[in-house]
């Protein structure tokens, strides 16, 4: 079992939640029964049953950023700025659609023995008020893998930037388990939320520098 955690413990597990538990609604649904259960340094991580099955479970990750919300939009675009903060991401390629749709294809490095993976993945941007959403939804690859890639399984998933005042922003991330983790949840809960916590404080970071340039 210490060899499981010694694969797990490393700093690049975080795309491994896309694999094994990412999805989330395509619409704005009920935001209730949402238990907290870690925090730190201004980010939240949030658990509830799914409501498809309750065996699975959603999670959300909450943080108030000072900055612009094209700026944080940038930090999901950009293959420069997204890997300033989204730990395991070795590359992005994006093509833009229109001015509210872009495709990236995306390549995650894994440690051994997870196959490094690839995805094409359509963000959708759809304005609603004071709020942003930026639906995700993988695409069928419409290339080659790269050498040493495997094609990764199909997501969903969902960004919300809230405008709070003038100046701040809630970023707000939501993921739901589309199958039950091969990994025990004592073992995969703590670096998920290691790395979430520690990548969402560095997106803050990364905005905020913008911010006051």
């Amino acid at each position: 079992m210490q060899g499981i955690f010694s694969i797990l413990a490393r700093q690049r597990f975080l795309p491994l939640l896309f694999i094994l538990a990412v999805g989330s609604v395509t619409s704005v649904e009920s935001d209730d029964d949402w238990k907290l259960t870690q925090e730190k340094n201004g980010v939240s991580i949030y658990y509830r049953p799914s409501k498809k099955d309750p065996k699975l479970r959603e999670m959300k990750i909450n943080v108030t950023v000072s900055g612009n919300r094209e700026d944080v939009i940038n930090h999901l675009k950009d293959e420069g700025l997204i890997k300033k903060w989204m730990q395991g991401l070795e590359f992005q390629h994006v093509s833009i659609v229109d001015s509210m749709c872009w495709i990236a294809v995306q390549g995650f490095e894994f440690p051994w023995p997870i196959s490094n993976k690839v995805n094409r993945m359509e963000y959708r941007r759809q304005e609603a008020g004071t709020t942003t959403y930026i639906f995700l939804k993988s695409l069928p690859m419409s290339q080659s893998l790269p050498k040493g890639y495997e094609e990764m399984s199909p997501t969903e998933g969902q960004w919300e930037i809230h405008k709070l005042n003038t100046r701040q922003l809630v970023v707000i991330y939501k993921v739901r388990a589309l199958q039950e983790s091969p990994y025990p949840r004592w073992v995969q809960d703590p670096i998920i939320q290691k790395s979430f916590l520690t990548s969402f404080d560095r997106l803050r970071t990364s905005v905020q520098s913008l911010a006051n340039n």
